[in-house]
């Protein structure tokens, strides 16, 4: 069993991992310029794939979708952040997905203000993964707080 960090110096920890191991210059398709669309999601395991579906079509929708890599990525990160909002933060979620530039923005909003926190992943758990995940894969990611709740977001692009 694993315990959970304090996510401060835990994220920075992660971050400091992240500098020294992620490429540099990567740059995997052309994104769609200003879009945006935003989903109501119940607090329900079953909006994990439903989101993981919803991104898949709006990309296909916007013509990234033959872009696989970065697809691929968009789903699995926002996949993630879905299952946090889902398994450790209250009320209803809301996925929103955006494109300016050339950066992909995914957001999650749950009605939980209090931070997400990383953990350390022992080899045999099945969780604890995620944000290191989003952390490694994304070009860059956050939290945003308000009075009624967060939204942990992450870019790509």
């Amino acid at each position: 069993m694993t315990a959970d960090i304090c996510c401060l110096p835990c994220l920075a920890q992660v971050f400091r991992l992240t500098v020294l191991c992620r490429p540099k210059g990567r740059r995997t398709a052309p994104v769609a310029r200003d879009r945006r669309a935003s989903w109501g999601l119940p607090q329900d395991v079953a909006s994990i794939p439903a989101g993981r579906h919803l991104v898949s079509r709006k990309l296909a929708e916007w013509g990234l979708r033959s872009h696989s890599d970065l697809a691929d990525v968009m789903e699995l990160l926002a996949s993630e952040l879905l299952t946090n909002a889902v398994e450790h933060a209250w009320g209803d979620v809301v996925l929103t997905l955006s494109a300016r530039g050339e950066t992909l923005r995914c957001a999650v909003w749950d009605e939980d203000a209090q931070l997400p926190c990383s953990r350390h992943a022992g080899p045999s758990d099945e969780g604890g993964r995620g944000l290191l995940m989003v952390h490694l894969m994304s070009r860059r990611w956050g939290v945003d707080v308000c009075h009624a709740g967060k939204a942990v977001w992450f870019e790509a692009g």
